[in-house]
């Protein structure tokens, strides 16, 4: 593995990552490995806290140059900057914050991420139906994604709570008009011929849970899992079983680390070496 270790001195930027929980994150590996090869004299480290206001509050009095927001925080954070751009404001969702001339500027590079990780997968999901499991800021930065950028042929989306799902079904539903948008339960899901799933929300990162039973899937779907630790959710094992096309979060991690990482330093991130490290760290897991 490339050595990522950082002298930190009295000129050492500080970059850091909010979200609770975050011990599986591996966005401490990706921005220290990129700093270290790209000669930035910065480091990245992650706080697990539910206390918003006040971790932002600490930021700011400790001049940190930029942070990642993640779970629960992607949507709570947009009332706390001082700018949103156009697409984060349009999405309703933040997860990455540049500091500029001492204001927050907050993005959604969750965009670019999962739409380059999909990005294999283009002509597969032309007009298929798309089931998106949760309603939360990565999942409004998908189905953003997937209007924008694909031809689908229709989006469900699920949400324990229903009023969460139908507000963005209201936000989005004017973005592109002919690809529709409907609420579903989760009794509906069989019936609905969905070829594409995504899990959007955090079920399976602390657990061997499943929103779904072993013989929803079958081989002719495509299954992506936001998740990227554990690599392989209960979701994801029974989606290889089936025969289905099973694909987790880590490409779109490391896709949406690297814009984040060139609005912070507007530097190309090193992609390849950055996935090559990771592969290692979660095969030594």
């Amino acid at each position: 593995m490339t050595d990522s270790s950082i002298e930190i001195n009295g000129s050492t930027q500080l970059y850091a990552l909010i979200g609770s929980p975050i011990r599986h994150s591996l966005s401490p590996l990706i921005h220290n490995t990129s700093f270290k090869l790209s000669g930035i004299n910065a480091v990245f480290l992650a706080f697990d806290s539910l206390d918003l206001r006040g971790s932002l509050s600490g930021f700011k009095a400790l001049g940190v140059a930029g942070f990642s927001v993640t779970v629960p925080h992607k949507v709570a954070v947009t009332g706390y900057l001082d700018e949103v751009s156009f697409e984060a404001k349009l999405i309703g969702s933040v997860n990455t914050v540049v500091q500029k001339r001492g204001k927050w500027i907050g993005y959604n590079t969750d965009v670019v991420g999962f739409t380059k990780s999909m990005e294999p997968f283009r002509k597969n999901i032309e007009n298929e139906k798309v089931l998106v499991l949760g309603a939360g800021g990565s999942a409004r930065a998908v189905i953003y994604a997937l209007i924008n950028n694909y031809d689908v042929g229709e989006i469900f989306i699920y949400n324990r709570t229903q009023e969460r799902a139908l507000r963005l079904i209201s936000d989005f539903a004017s973005i592109r008009p002919e690809i529709p948008l409907r609420f579903v339960s989760s009794d509906e899901w069989p019936k609905l011929g969905s070829k594409v799933i995504v899990n959007t929300t955090s079920v399976g990162l602390a657990s061997e849970e499943c929103l779904v039973e072993p013989d929803f899937f079958d081989s002719e779907m495509i299954v992506y899992d936001l998740i990227y630790d554990p690599i392989k959710t209960l979701f994801l094992q029974y989606a290889h079983v089936s025969g289905a096309v099973a694909i987790n979060g880590l490409d779109m991690l490391v896709e949406q680390a690297a814009a984040a990482f060139y609005l912070w330093t507007e530097r190309i991130m090193p992609i390849e070496i950055v996935k090559k490290n990771l592969l290692e760290k979660v095969d030594n897991q």
